[in-house]
């Protein structure tokens, strides 16, 4: 694509990618290119994220799409992912800009023998839910291990309807001079579970740096044969 265009690619399931795949702008810049995940009758499957697929400061999930994230994918400063669909993050997902899934679900780790990690980066920002939405995020699944690790960088649940729903580990600020912040408000709630086959699940909130759990008005954390650790060096 070239500079200077509000560029517009749309990819349907199935699609596939040889090469280098650039947006033509510069993230940051005055013009925004966007990266498209368009729903159909199947589920898509994409990769390479801010390394082969560049310059696109917006991404959005279309509103019935499901899309499984494979291998390496990192949204860098400045990028907005917006996610109106299902996104299963089934490799390492490291958020350093923006994602808003307001109407939709995140699942890392979705399936038996998947791994998935996300990563909320510094300056990053995971934003699950608003009122009057229904979404979720879900870590790991029955079978699959799943990590959501805020390492200077903020995940927020907020929302009538909205939920975090683990079942596998939820680290805030895990590693010497991080600093993250877990927020469940407006009426969403936090649920760990380790009860699914052999899976141990655990909020950790700072683990080695400064992590803060907030829960207002009137949100819930539930825990099922998990644990909430706070402050543990």
């Amino acid at each position: 694509f070239a500079a200077g265009f509000a560029n517009r690619l749309i990819v349907d399931p199935g699609a596939t990618f040889s090469g280098q795949v650039d947006g033509g702008n510069i993230i940051g810049g005055s013009v925004v290119s966007t990266l498209e995940l368009a729903s159909g009758a199947s589920t898509g499957r994409i990769g390479g994220i801010g390394s082969t697929i560049t310059n696109f400061a917006r991404i959005a999930v279309d509103s019935g799409a499901t899309w499984v994230l494979t291998g390496g994918n990192s949204l860098a400063a400045g990028v907005t992912l917006t996610n109106s669909g299902t996104v299963f993050a089934n490799g390492v997902l490291t958020d350093r800009g923006r994602i808003d899934s307001t109407g939709g679900t995140v699942i890392v780790g979705s399936t038996a023998g998947t791994n998935g990690t996300l990563t909320v980066g510094a300056g990053g920002t995971l934003a699950i839910g608003q009122a009057g939405t229904n979404p979720a995020l879900f870590i790991g699944n029955a079978g699959a291990s799943g990590t959501l690790a805020a390492s200077t960088g903020t995940v927020l649940v907020t929302g009538s309807g909205a939920a975090l729903n683990a079942y596998g580990p939820v680290l805030v600020a895990k590693g010497t001079g991080a600093s993250g912040l877990l927020e469940f408000a407006q009426g969403a709630t936090g649920q760990v579970a380790s009860s699914l086959e052999t899976i141990q699940a655990a909020i950790g909130i700072g683990l080695n740096g400064a992590g803060t759990l907030v829960v207002t008005d009137p949100g819930s954390v539930l825990t099922a044969n998990g644990q909430v650790v706070v402050g543990r060096a």
